[in-house]
């Protein structure tokens, strides 16, 4: 049977109008502006992320070292990246957030709001400042706006700084004496120094704390009379292997070892008991006393916490 030209179906007429209603729908408000804007933006860190404390690489660095309060590269980097619409450059602004999430507050601070050049780049300096070592959550976000919703890029940096070993320090071991200026057989003296008799071990807390590396000095105290062997442990790592003789010279650890603490924990410092093998042991362990120089470690958390 044929139909008649005015009694066609109404099927194709009934999409249309459904499809008419939801564009309507959006239009009006009605789907919230998440469930219409479905698409992203792509925020890109161009150079990509690196962390060596390296003065030569001044953008998107994440291990800072602020140490020291003065410029020589480590203490700041610059937040480097573009944003893409699609294909094509974004335009606009970008918001750039950095939050110390070592500290209780954990504040969220606006490093600045950024224009998107026309490739869509986007460069911003982060300085944390002497004494504000921690490990920083950083935040990118471009606003949503015609049919892209808010995105965030999200990285870290961890920003170091050397804290004296004796704000960890064990007080109370056995053996153990905090001396300022002690005079040493050999080497350089430091003003903050532990004698370590024979037999003896001086240990630093550094539980909970996230650190990059450590710096030392050993050498015999002038009142000893022969030259004793040491280890350095974190926890049951060791760092300098059980026993280190001095061979007449000051010991001082080179970077291969300072770069092996890479966590927190009980560090320690250990003298070898010794016995000059005459029959008393009244002495023995003096005789081969050893300073401990001002040992310094480099940690993300700060000594003091706000």
């Amino acid at each position: 049977m044929t139909l008649h030209p005015t009694c066609s179906p109404k099927v194709p007429t009934m999409r249309k109008a459904l499809i008419a209603l939801a564009g309507a729908t959006v239009l009006l408000g009605l789907f919230s502006p998440a469930e219409a804007a479905t698409r992203t933006y792509s925020i890109v860190l161009n150079p990509a992320p690196a962390g060596k404390t390296d003065p030569a690489k001044s953008y998107n660095d994440t291990a800072l070292d602020v140490s020291e309060d003065t410029d020589d590269g480590r203490q700041k980097t610059r937040i480097k990246g573009y944003v893409k619409r699609g294909k094509v450059a974004s335009t606009g602004t970008v918001k750039i957030y950095a939050t110390n999430t070592s500290t209780n507050a954990k504040t969220r601070k606006l490093l600045g709001s950024v224009t998107l050049s026309k490739s869509g780049y986007f460069t911003r300096t982060f300085d944390p400042g002497h004494d504000n070592a921690g490990i920083y959550k950083i935040e990118i976000v471009k606003g949503g706006g015609s049919g892209y919703a808010t995105t965030t890029k999200t990285f870290h940096i961890r920003v170091f700084q050397f804290v004296e070993a004796m704000n960890e320090y064990v007080p109370g071991q056995p053996g153990v004496t905090y001396v300022q200026d002690a005079i040493p057989a050999y080497g350089t003296k430091y003003d903050q120094s532990y004698l370590v008799d024979g037999g003896s071990t001086v240990e630093f807390d550094f539980t909970g704390y996230t650190c990059l590396q450590f710096n030392f000095k050993m050498t015999r105290a002038s009142n000893a009379t022969t030259d004793g062997e040491f280890a350095v442990s974190l926890g049951s790592t060791f760092f300098v292997p059980q026993w280190q003789p001095l061979y007449g010279e000051q010991y001082t650890a080179p970077s291969s070892v300072q770069k092996l603490m890479t966590s927190g924990g009980k560090l320690r410092f250990a003298v070898k008991a010794h016995d000059d093998m005459d029959g008393q042991t009244v002495d023995d362990n003096q005789q081969v006393t050893m300073i401990l120089g001002r040992p310094m470690v480099s940690c993300t958390y700060p000594v003091i916490n706000p």
